[in-house]
């Protein structure tokens, strides 16, 4: 039986409580978050998440804090050689980035970023697809908009919907970005941060590829 624990209860961090204590051979063994009224069910809650680490000894955390803070408390949790999957986008800049795949360095536990479109069943039927037939890659165009959300205040469009594509454009090429020119917007996003962009990557192979998104559109697509 694998010990799970959770920190941070919004939207992201609920689900990841709700399906651990779920499924078979994970016991749920605690879960954080700094607004004492988020208590998921009956499992054993605290306001601080060392606290939690500390006591309740996890195999594996899932770290689902606004972006700004995956930081903190993902090199936290790997520090302690707790297996780490932490939301995406990985962090809120480069540099954070790199200091949470150090501390998993350092410490040997396992990091592990919160991709879910690689499990996308259309992504999947479309990686069997290009693989098992051979087919060559010339160019990929990428659409992903939908209304802005709420809960989101910490970071623009490009980290929260840009990076689901940004990572497929990798996953699914096996290949590395070589250079990349984006523009953004801010049209109507209360927090300031950029509600439209449209990002031209390269890829090594010569592969180019296209992505539009925003949060501007009254339907996701």
């Amino acid at each position: 039986m694998k010990r799970a624990a959770v920190i941070g209860l919004g939207s992201m961090g609920a689900n990841h409580a709700r399906v651990y204590s779920q499924l078979n051979g994970v016991e749920l063994v605690g879960c954080s978050d700094v607004n004492s009224n988020s208590k998921f069910l009956d499992y054993p809650f605290y306001t601080d998440y060392k606290e939690m680490l500390k006591k309740e000894s996890p195999d594996f955390v899932s770290i689902c804090v606004p972006t700004t803070l995956h930081k903190t408390v993902a090199t936290y949790s790997l520090s302690q050689g707790i297996n780490t999957l932490v939301e995406k986008p990985i962090a809120d800049s480069e540099k954070n980035a790199k200091a949470i795949i150090n501390a998993a360095k350092k410490s040997g536990a396992k990091l592990a970023v919160g991709h879910i479109e690689r499990f996308n069943p259309v992504i999947s039927a479309l990686k069997k697809f290009l693989f098992s037939n051979g087919a060559k890659i010339f160019s990929i165009n990428i659409e992903r908009v939908g209304p802005i959300p709420p809960r989101i205040k910490d970071v623009g469009v490009v980290l929260d919907l840009g990076t689901h594509d940004i990572d497929l454009i990798s996953f699914l090429t096996k290949q590395k970005i070589s250079s990349v020119y984006c523009t953004t917007n801010t049209y109507s996003n209360p927090s300031k941060h950029e509600d439209s962009a449209h990002i031209n990557l390269s890829l090594k192979s010569g592969i180019s590829a296209s992505i539009t998104t925003n949060w501007l559109t009254p339907y996701k697509q």
